[in-house]
């Protein structure tokens, strides 16, 4: 049978099935090698670099290997040296720390204390049965001591005051007493070389409650303890200086009495009477007289006079002391 037209067109696709086909296969198989080189090709560049590190590893040893048989032919300390690195100064990177700064310090308060220690005078009194009392003064004039009447109270066979500021012994005489109306003051003339130069300290305007003071004397509850106090009062050596003391404390109440009172905080004890009591600056704010012991709760308070009212003693003895200022 002969084969229509249309016969003839529905076959003709069919014949392009096959060529399409095989193009497709083979785009792909070349793909495919395309791929496998690449990868190979990658893989051998891998392998490659492996060798040559495997290589350079070799090399590095064998080198090593050499220096060692070079080091293994010298003599011992010879290869210890040659092993030794040089040591290698360190470079610090941090910024070196600054000195530490020196103490701050206070001109005012520095000036006082030396002022201070050199005013004071440990008083020594002897009664004829050679009975021994002690206690504290301190210069108001070139040679003149203010301390408490009750110091010097003892008929005495003589009157010695010492300070590292004397350096030794000093004779004195009592010029002037007053016990009256709460009083309770003695002057002393110091026989004093004509070279010394001894400053008296300023006293203060006023003084309030709640101000910071500080005692100055020596009290026998120091000076047992102090070698050179012990020395002195036993007469086995007269050149002996105890060690003038300090204790601060603050003002308690200011009592209006004739003469007004300083009760205070800072310790003191018997040796500390006709001490000068101070404020912050050094200045004279009271003479210590005595203390007053609570004996239900044992509670003890200072006892200062006045400042001012030992300033009016002083001016009816033709002493005239400079005053500071608050």
């Amino acid at each position: 049978m002969t084969p229509t037209p249309a016969s003839y067109s529905e076959r003709r696709p069919r014949a392009w099935v096959a060529p399409m086909f095989v193009s497709l296969l083979l785009l792909c198989l070349i793909g495919l090698c395309l791929y496998l080189i690449h990868t190979t090709g990658k893989t051998n560049a891998k392998q490659h670099a492996d060798i040559r590190q495997m290589e350079n590893d070799i090399a590095a040893l064998e080198e090593e290997k050499q220096q060692l048989e070079k080091l293994l032919a010298l003599p011992p300390c010879e290869a210890r040296d040659q092993m030794t690195p040089s040591p290698t100064p360190a470079v610090s990177s941090t910024v070196p720390s600054p000195a530490p700064a020196a103490p701050t310090r206070n001109p005012i308060k520095d000036d006082a204390v030396t002022l201070l220690e050199r005013a004071c005078v440990f008083i020594v009194n002897q009664d004829a049965a050679g009975n021994i009392s002690t206690g504290t003064g301190f210069f108001v004039a070139p040679d003149i001591i203010v301390t408490n009447a009750h110091v010097v109270a003892r008929k005495n066979r003589g009157i010695l005051v010492t300070s590292k500021a004397l350096g030794r012994p000093v004779l004195c005489d009592v010029i002037a007493r007053d016990e009256a109306r709460g009083r309770d003051y003695a002057l002393l003339k110091a026989n004093l070389p004509a070279t010394s130069s001894i400053v008296p300290p300023a006293f203060a305007l006023q003084v309030r409650k709640t101000d910071k003071v500080g005692s100055w004397g020596f009290p026998h509850i120091i000076g047992q303890n102090d070698p050179a106090y012990k020395r002195l009062l036993s007469g086995s050596d007269i050149s002996a200086v105890p060690e003038l003391t300090y204790s601060e404390g603050v003002i308690s109440a200011v009592l209006d009495r004739t003469p007004p009172l300083l009760v205070h905080t800072a310790p003191i004890s018997p040796g500390n009477s006709g001490g000068p009591l101070v404020n912050e600056q050094g200045q004279i704010v009271g003479i210590n007289t005595m203390i007053t012991l609570d004996e239900d709760s044992y509670r003890q308070a200072s006892i200062a006079i006045d400042a001012q009212d030992l300033r009016q003693f002083l001016s009816a003895h033709g002493i005239h002391v400079s005053g500071g200022s608050r």
